[in-house]
Order: C-alpha cells, then structure tokens, then sequence
C-alpha cells in the first residue's frame, strides 16, 4: 500500500513539475513579444518618426493668430463646433504634411482656407484692418442682386461717367440689364459700372451692402461707397472670408463670372468684348474658380481667388501684396504640397 502511495506521489509531483516548466515557458514567451514590440515601437518612433497629423474633419472656429506674424494650422481639436446645414457638411479628411515648411509672400495679409472643411490652413496678420479697395465691388454686386432683377434695365449717365478708371468703355445712354452690367463691372473692375449700379438704386444699394456686413456679424469691415476707391473700405482677411463665403454660397455666379479669360457682354446697342484683368483665368489648370481683384494707392495689391482641388474649395485672401498673383499661385502650390485632401 505504501508503495502504491510512493508512485502515486511521485506521479503528481512529475505532473506538477511538468506544469510549472509549461507556464514558465509560455511566459517566457511572452516576456521576450513583449520585449521585442517594445523595440520594435523604439526604432519605429526614433528611426521612423510619423511625419503627418490629421486635422480634425469637422467645421472649427479659426486659430487666434494675434500675436503671431505667420503661421500654418497644426492639429485642431476641441474646438467648438459651429453648426452646417447637411449641404455643407465637410465630406473628407484632411492632412497636414510638416515635413513641408511655412511659406513667405509679399502681402502684408494672408488667410488660405478649405472652405469644404472650414479649416484654415495659413494665416499671416489675418486680423489686419486693411484698405480692400475693388474688392469691395463683390458687395456691390450681390447687393444689387438681392434688391434688384436680373433683367432691371440700367442707363448710363453722364454723371457715372465722371467716376475714375474708364474700364469697359462704357458710352453715355448705353442700356444694360443689371446681370451684364455687374459682369461687366466684375469683369475689368469697372467704377462706372459700379457708379451706374448705384444711381439706379440710390441710397438703398450701400445700405444693402452694410447689412450684410452686419448681418454677417462683422466688427471691423466697413464699406464707405461702392467702387472701392475710397481708403475707408475696408475689412480683415479673417472677415473677408466671411464675406467671401456668404457671396459664394448665396451667389455663387458671381464667381462664375470672373472665372474665365474673355467674355462678351451686350448692352441693348453695344456689344463689349472684355479680357478678364485677373492673371489667375489664364491658367485653368491651377482650378480658379473665380475671384476679385483690388487696387489703390492705400491699399497695395489685393486679391481674393478660389480655387478646386480634389473636391476641395480653397480660398485665398491677401490684402497690401507686392505680386498678388504670384503670391496667390505660389499659396495655392505650397497647400497642395502642405496637405493632403482626401
């Protein structure tokens, strides 16, 4: 019997003995994957380094860039969101590629922005009160548009021909629906047109053009009178992106007719064939979508321009440049290089 219980014993201490060899295998096992990963993560992130961070998909307030001369946007996160209607919703991600560094233009202000996003993407001095000069006439047109009809008949003056700059030829006694008159006035930046506008509408148009500057909620843009001539239009590229997106979402045509090189536009007598002043129409493969230009003696060069890329829209706002329009494609060239749309 006592034998029996000796190899009874023997046999479970085998077994157990057999067991602890088992796990502290398995776990050795385990010890050196665990020891392995972690070298593994060492060399991924020293040797490796991740070189793209995601900026949040959704619609965000811009970055307060007061106290910085020039920045690109880094991640955004836990900001408050605004709220989109569904058809603006964004649709995509968007990265940022740091592996690029900040560009430098001439204009004293600069905002690049993906409106499909809401993201900015590069900001110079984007509060900057500035001198918008024919800027201004985008307000002008969709003003008009919003008080007056498409086919509202507009006589030109004696008096509106009085204004400065003689672009688009205009004649005394001419006769213009208001829709070609405002591409006309779009087109080749025509104060005339501009003039003419305004003397058929009278006091209501500026008023108009006020209201959607307040409207918009926009403390520091002011529009004096309606071509832009005067120092006292003015706004910031951060409220002018405001702008821009209004006039872009409300009257998108506007855009449309500033996108291409020539056009002809037809008075009731006249016919006027017009070559687009914006150096950006020449070039259809940079994806203009159209813009404004602006210019005065207070103001340097001014330029707001979108354009599409991979089903994105991108705005770019600069305001006091030297070159506007190589700073404007130079912009565009760097956040196709800086970000990726996806």
């Amino acid at each position: 019997m006592e034998a029996e219980e000796l190899v009874h014993d023997t046999q479970i201490e085998e077994q157990l003995e057999s067991s602890h060899s088992s796990y502290f295998s398995s776990w050795g096992l385990f010890v050196l994957a665990l020891g392995a990963l972690g070298v593994g993560w060492f060399l991924y992130g020293t040797i490796f380094p991740a070189q793209i961070k995601i900026v949040e998909q959704k619609s965000v307030i811009p970055i307060d860039s007061k106290n910085a001369s020039s920045r690109r946007y880094p991640t955004v996160r836990n900001l408050e969101q605004p709220q989109l209607s569904a058809l603006h919703q964004p649709l995509t991600a968007l990265i940022s590629n740091f592996d690029v560094p900040d560009i430098e233009v001439s204009a004293h202000a600069v905002l690049v922005t993906d409106l499909t996003t809401q993201v900015d993407l590069f900001a110079k001095d984007q509060d900057l009160v500035w001198p918008i000069a024919s800027i201004t006439k985008l307000l002008t047109a969709a003003a008009a548009e919003e008080i007056g009809t498409p086919k509202q008949p507009i006589i030109i003056t004696r008096d509106a021909l009085t204004t400065e700059g003689g672009a688009g030829n205009l004649v005394v006694g001419e006769k213009f629906y208001l829709e070609d008159l405002i591409q006309l006035m779009l087109f080749v930046s025509s104060n005339r047109a501009a003039k003419a506008i305004e003397e058929n509408f009278g006091p209501e148009l500026l008023v108009r053009m006020r209201s959607i500057i307040t409207g918009l909620g926009l403390n520091h843009s002011h529009v004096e009178e309606v071509t832009g001539l005067s120092p006292q239009n003015v706004s910031s590229p951060r409220e002018l992106k405001s702008i821009i997106q209004y006039i872009y979402r409300v009257h998108p045509d506007l855009f449309r007719m500033t996108k291409t090189n020539e056009v002809t536009v037809s008075s009731l007598s006249k016919k006027h064939h017009l070559v687009n002043i914006d150096y950006l129409s020449l070039h259809p493969d940079l994806g203009f979508l159209g813009g404004k230009t602006g210019t005065i003696d207070e103001s340097g060069q001014n330029i707001v321009a979108l354009f599409e890329y991979n089903n994105h829209t991108i705005s770019i706002i600069l305001l006091g440049s030297t070159d506007r329009f190589k700073d404007a494609e130079a912009l565009l060239q760097w956040t196709k290089r800086a970000y990726v749309f996806k």
